[in-house]
């Protein structure tokens, strides 16, 4: 199935003909029951890229072309009733297991990321965007955040320059709206 096909969020898994992204989201779905013994929600997706003129804006000011490719992440998520984000990952040999609560300041950390830190910066980026008030509300309480159960598998290469990073980002960000039932426009 092309990638074009593939919605960014959705309840099941899509089927293709060859089997292929079947066999994978079916995959995910065992990881998922294996390490938090249930089935996943919804399933967010946000394909790799490729810059057809270099880098975001070519040397003379012009903007580049941008062009999603096959590769992608993927989130496997449950809904939790406490604000609490785990994350784990389908290559748990080379991506450490990570969680953390969404009750106050999530912490990133910059000066030597790991993967889970650039999905850090999507589920921030997103609260601050629909909460501007986070992470306490206007009355003092904390926020309305749902927390969610989430494991993560990637076919994008890792520094190839196929922005893996910003695909983790993206996926990040979907799932964070779809689990606490945001919505942002697309100029937003």
């Amino acid at each position: 199935m092309s990638a074009s096909k593939i919605p960014s969020v959705f309840k099941s898994f899509p089927v293709d003909a060859d089997g292929g992204s079947t066999k994978r989201f079916a995959l995910i779905s065992e990881e998922f029951y294996s390490n938090y013994h249930g089935s996943p929600e919804f399933f967010a997706r946000s394909p790799g890229r490729v810059n057809l003129i270099g880098e975001h804006v070519d040397y003379c000011g012009y903007e580049v072309l941008p062009m999603a490719i096959d590769q992608d992440i993927i989130s496997a998520v449950s809904v939790l009733d406490e604000p609490v984000l785990r994350l784990c990952n389908t290559n748990s040999s080379a991506f450490r297991e990570y969680d953390c609560s969404l009750t106050s300041s999530i912490r990133i950390e910059s000066s030597s990321p790991q993967w889970f830190d650039y999905y850090l910066c999507g589920v921030r980026g997103v609260i601050e965007r629909c909460l501007p008030s986070f992470p306490e509300g206007e009355d003092g309480d904390s926020c309305d955040v749902v927390g969610m159960n989430v494991v993560v598998d990637g076919t994008v290469p890792v520094s190839a320059g196929l922005s893996s990073s910003s695909a983790l980002v993206c996926c990040a960000a979907l799932a964070t709206m779809r689990a606490n039932c945001w919505k942002l426009s697309l100029q937003e």
